[in-house]
Order: C-alpha cells, then structure tokens, then sequence
C-alpha cells in the first residue's frame, strides 16, 4: 500500500484499477462491467499510461448493452499514484511493461483481449469486434465467482449439451408504442416471422426441455408463439437480460436440467434473448465474429460443458427468409389441439 494510504476496512469495496495503454476501449469497458455487475462489493477505475479519448465504438457498444456511460473520460494512470488499490489489472501488453509500479498497492494481473481499436474494415465490421471484446471482458468480469482470485476452477468433467439460440421477432416501431421500450410487443410482421420459425422447429420435431426468456414483451411474446407450437413450457427469466454472461447462462442451463430426468447430451433448451445479447453469445460461444441472427433467427449448438469461449459448435443458422411457404407435417402444429391456449408463463 502506498505511504500514507489509508487501509481498507473491513466491508469497505475491494478497489480495482484497469489499466490500458489509452483508457480508450478495454479499459473502460472492463471498468463499466465491473460496476455494473459486482455492484457495491467493487469501486472500479481505469486509466491509460498514454491517455487519448474514449472511443465512440466503445461507447456505443456500452450504450447498446444498456451499460451507462455518463460522466465517462480518459485518465492517466499518473492521477491515481498515491491511491491504494487491492488490483492493478493491466488489459493490454504494452500497459503491462509500461504501468508504473504502485508500491504496496495489491496484487497485479493481466487480462489479454485482442485490441478492438485496431480492427479495420467498415464501421459495422469493426463494430462486431468491439461487441466480441465487450463479450469476452464480461466473462472476466463476471461476479458469480470472485473475478480478482484468479484462480481456474476445478475441472470439471465435460457434459455435452444442445442449445437452440432464438433472437426475438420484430417489435412495433418507437413512435407506435406510447409506453416504455421494453414493452413493445411483436408487430405482425415480427409475429409472422416467429410463427415461421416455430413452424420450422415443430416440422423438425425438435423437443426441448423448456423455453427460457428474457421479460421484455417481444421475448415473451416470441417464447409463447414457440411453446404453443412446441408444447413446452415457457420460463420468463430475468438472468437473460443485460447482464448475461457466460456464468449465469450456465446456471440457467443447470436449472432446466434439474427437471428433466434424461442425461445431460439429451437435452435441449430454447433460449430467447434480444439483442445484442443474442449476438454476443453466439459469437463467444462458437468463437465465430462473423456469425450473427436476424430478427426471429435461430441457431442450433452443440455445447462442450462447463462453458466457455469457443466451447460451442454450429449445427445449423436460420432467419425467416430461408423458410418462407413452410409448413408443419401433417398440414398443422403438433399442439394443434391448443391452438387457443396460451402456455404457461413461470416467473413473470
């Protein structure tokens, strides 16, 4: 610690320092996440060793998770010697060998992501690299486990697991809907579009275990339309939201599981998350940048287990225009018979 400094009490937030070359993109994300997930157990900082201005893909890659930005600059890492940290966390190679030393001030890491300023391409191309440091900086940030013990987990045997990835339908625009955003519901070209995909799945006889949602109305909505056709039960679950990460995605699955009695590479669960969480996960899981989801998109995955970073592969990608004129087997759905019910919603 340095001279002077002030020790940290007991129940006092654990400090942290992220440090970067220009405190223009990792840095600042890392120390956003931090905030925003380990909530009051962390006081997160970052700074630059050559601060140069926060970039705009970084904040508009924060701003679209629905992470705050207010208030955001560039510091020098010079501004914070003579504070006491309990980590220093170096995101970048070049910060690494030039970060000063904070003498006494806690223990030093390294986390290493690729550099997203260094992407090229168009503003789009480069912005699907940001998306996938964000993504990848939220699993080292992760609160479920302490994310400065730096300590791999125990290995764990490898479970194989089947994931249908779902991106919501189309809602109805901005201006129509006088309410809050998160609760738009499908507009009919967004319903139709869902209707199609469930159309797909039920003629493929894909059974899963469960149908798990996030509780903004266009995910309800899509997760209902697919376990009417399905017949399976809809939990409406507010881990698949913002927040979602690598960790929590796993409990998710952990908690499906629980219910249903057949082995763990048998199972398939239905996930419906916006965007650009949707997104995200497909990208970090199958370690594919260029891989995306339209609108009422769906994925399969095969999933290696415990999860991680390109622990998934792709079984196959679909979006509405791929199955225009498709029909069920049989003339109709395999829950027909329900056609007017509505499938329970858990959780709401």
């Amino acid at each position: 610690m340095t001279a002077g400094a002030t020790p940290r009490a007991p129940g006092d937030p654990i400090r942290v320092l992220f440090v970067c070359t220009h405190n223009s993109a990792r840095s600042v994300m890392a120390e956003v996440l931090l905030r925003a997930l380990g909530g009051d157990r962390y006081a997160a900082f970052s700074a630059g060793v050559e601060p140069g201005g926060i970039r705009p893909l970084t904040l508009r890659v924060l701003e679209e998770a629905g992470l705050p930005t207010e208030g955001l600059r560039s510091e020098s890492v010079l501004d914070y010697l003579g504070q006491s940290f309990d980590h220093v966390i170096t995101v970048c190679d070049n910060a690494r060998e030039s970060c000063p030393v904070f003498p006494g001030g806690g223990e030093r890491h390294h986390w290493s992501n690729e550099d997203p300023s260094a992407a090229t391409g168009t503003d789009e191309e480069r912005l699907i690299v940001f998306r996938r440091v964000l993504a990848a900086i939220r699993v080292d940030s992760r609160p479920e486990m302490d994310p400065m013990a730096m300590q791999p987990p125990e290995p764990e045997p490898h479970r194989h697991h089947r994931m249908i990835l779902v991106r919501p339908g189309d809602a109805i625009g901005k201006r129509s809907w006088p309410g809050p955003s998160d609760g738009r519901p499908l507009s009919t070209k967004g319903r139709k579009h869902v209707t199609r995909l469930a159309r797909f799945l039920a003629a493929r006889e894909v059974d899963v275990t469960a149908i798990v949602c996030g509780r903004e109305a266009r995910e309800r909505e899509t997760a209902e339309v697919l376990g009417l056709w399905l017949e399976r039960r809809v939990l409406a679950d507010a881990r698949i939201a913002t927040g979602l990460t690598i960790g929590s995605l796993e409990t998710v699955l952990d908690d499906v599981a629980a219910g249903d009695p057949r082995p763990a590479h048998r199972q398939r669960t239905l996930i419906v998350a916006r965007e650009p969480i949707a997104s995200m996960l497909l990208v970090l899981l199958t370690d594919s940048p260029g891989v995306d989801l339209a609108a009422a998109g769906a994925a399969s995955l095969r999933i290696d287990r415990p999860l991680a970073p390109g622990s998934a592969s792709l079984g196959w990608l679909v979006e509405p225009s791929m199955l225009r004129g498709l029909r069920a087997k049989g003339g109709g759905r395999r829950g027909a018979h329900r056609a007017e019910s509505t499938p329970e919603l858990v959780g709401a």
